[in-house]
């Protein structure tokens, strides 16, 4: 019993963990000043690093640091500063944007409830963050500063058997993390595990296990970069190796190098609670060599740092315990009655600060129960304007689609108007050329009534006008052809020409747009040749051809208006 009591005294101060990520540098600075036991630099960090950042998780994770920070203090008001800082780390991961803040918050109130022994409270708070962690790839490291704070509670229950793939996990977080101070954090632990193991079934594979972590622990301390961590991490090993001579039956080793670490370190303010530890395990061994009187002697250096706010009560309970035995057993019961008296007084003050801090927990509790109903009519509240937001929304949606299908069909009747239009216009268009060519007929059919008139023989007229009939038919042909194949052509003729053009040149324009050459346009017109190129030359000119340009490839080429 004596030898689980030691080890757990000399590895307790070893649990040094605070919830960060992975990726920020100011956390992992934070952890190695606390595990260095730099208390102050690590609170003037959290509190002008963290907490006082514009970034809303850096100030958060500044308050769940704070947190932790504070479950390392041992004052009388500590807990109700761990109550309000749980409440504000709350407050904040209601109002964050980010779901991992509940796993902050979540790992506030494991820190809360293990300082307040609540350990239904506690488990229920642990597995509920890791249930949100689970969810995410980066947050290693507050997984296994949730274990090494499990796993403390764990020795103290001596269940080891049950709970030995924790430990396991904790080594497998740490290393993902990636953080040396949390791998040998974890590798500490194992040898803390594998020691109880030994303390309650005495064996040599225990034994064994103890020293295979112990000697990885040795190993990776050159792997922390802050030297401040390094050196305590040195102190750990030696007093981890003091304890490991107790178990071989080696006191007097043991006790020659605690007493070397107790000299190297005694005049270190920051290790009070340090030289607490030691003063109280070389007392222990002592002890258990039936030296009542040196371990009276050391029993009582420890005793006299009691006032130091680094003590805890847990810590002078078994003190004054083992100094009460060692009066009753030498016969001094005066002095056993007195230190038995404190021991009561202590165990009742420590109820009933208990019994005030559970007081202010259910107020506190009283006041979360309030905000989270409060919350969950903020929730109702926004999600019925929610609803109504996407109400509008969806109102606004079917408006605007429902005007776009208006304007389509009103864009797709203005495009069958516009059609209709283009249509008419073409029909106008077709009617005006029908009147022109039915013009130009008229207007030949009159010179031919104006050259009868100059006949006198009446075979003569008659046979003229045969002659003419037949020209009228032959160029009604010709008109319909031309307006099948060029519906625009003789009014692009109209506006091409500098002069208005006569019928005759109109006739021309048609016979050259089909392709007749000279011969066959005065065959048609019973004109001579020389004739017939006078004309061409003058529709030439009005159509403001050029002399190098062929009038052919003028009028066949022109182009239907668009």
């Amino acid at each position: 019993m004596y030898k689980r009591s030691i080890l757990l005294v000399i590895l307790c101060f070893s649990q040094i963990c605070f919830s960060q990520t992975d990726r920020n540098q100011k956390f992992q600075q934070i952890y190695a000043m606390l595990f260095a036991r730099e208390y102050e630099k690590a609170k003037q960090q959290i509190d002008f690093e963290l907490i006082a950042s514009k970034n809303e998780t850096e100030q958060i994770l500044g308050y769940v640091a704070l947190s932790y920070y504070l479950s390392l203090q041992h004052e009388k008001n500590t807990p109700y500063q761990q109550i309000k800082v749980a409440e504000k780390i709350e407050q904040l991961a209601e109002k964050g944007n980010n779901p991992c803040y509940k796993a902050y918050a979540e790992y506030a109130h494991v820190l809360l409830y293990k300082s307040l022994h609540k350990k239904k409270l506690f488990i229920e708070s642990f597995n509920r963050t890791l249930n949100i962690l689970n969810q995410y790839a980066d947050e290693n490291f507050l997984f296994c500063n949730l274990y090494f704070i499990k796993n403390g509670c764990t020795l103290a229950e001596i269940d080891q058997k049950k709970e030995y793939q924790d430990f396991i996990r904790n080594l497998k977080y740490a290393k993902k993390s990636k953080n040396p101070v949390n791998i040998n954090t974890a590798i500490n632990d194992l040898a803390k595990f594998h020691g109880y193991e030994y303390g309650t079934e005495v064996n040599k594979k225990s034994l064994d296990s103890v020293n295979f972590y112990l000697q990885q622990y040795y190993q990776n301390i050159a792997k922390v970069k802050y030297l401040p961590a390094q050196k305590m991490m040195f102190l750990t090993y030696e007093t981890n190796h003091a304890t490991t001579l107790v178990y071989e039956q080696k006191n007097g080793e043991a006790i020659k190098n605690l007493k070397k670490i107790l000299e190297e370190n005694k005049n270190n303010p920051d290790m009070i609670d340090m030289l607490f530890i030691l003063y109280n395990n070389i007392g222990r061994i002592y002890q258990l060599n039936e030296d009542y009187e040196q371990a009276l002697s050391y029993y009582l250096k420890a005793y006299a740092l009691k006032d130091s706010k680094r003590i805890p009560t847990y810590g002078l309970i078994p003190l004054l315990n083992n100094i009460s035995i060692i009066y009753k057993n030498s016969g001094k019961y005066k002095e056993a009655l007195q230190f038995e008296t404190e021991k009561a007084m202590l165990i009742k003050k420590g109820a009933e600060d208990d019994n005030e801090i559970l007081e202010a927990f259910h107020q506190s509790e009283k006041r979360k129960s309030i905000l989270e109903g409060k919350n969950r009519d903020l929730r109702g509240e926004r999600y019925f304007y929610i609803g109504i937001v996407i109400f509008s929304t969806l109102i606004i949606i079917l408006l605007a689609l429902l005007i776009r299908y208006r304007r389509k069909i009103n864009k797709q009747k203005n495009a069958l108007l516009e059609t209709e239009h283009i249509r008419m216009e073409a029909e106008q268009e077709l009617t005006k050329k029908k009147y022109m060519i039915a013009e130009l007929q008229l207007s030949h059919k009159n010179s031919v009534l104006t050259e009868i008139k100059g006949k006198t023989k009446e075979h003569d007229i008659d046979k003229l006008l045969k002659e003419e009939h037949l020209q009228d038919q032959n160029f009604n042909t010709i008109q319909n052809t031309i307006i099948n194949i060029h519906p625009d052509f003789f009014n692009q003729l109209k506006i091409l020409s500098k002069n208005k053009l006569t019928p005759l040149e109109i006739k021309y324009a048609s016979f050259i747009y089909l392709h007749m050459d000279n011969h066959q346009i005065s065959s048609y017109t019973k004109s001579d040749l020389n004739a017939v190129r006078v004309a061409k030359h003058r529709l030439k000119k009005k159509l403001g051809i050029g002399k190098e340009e062929s009038i052919e490839d003028f009028i066949q080429n022109i182009k239907i208006k668009p």
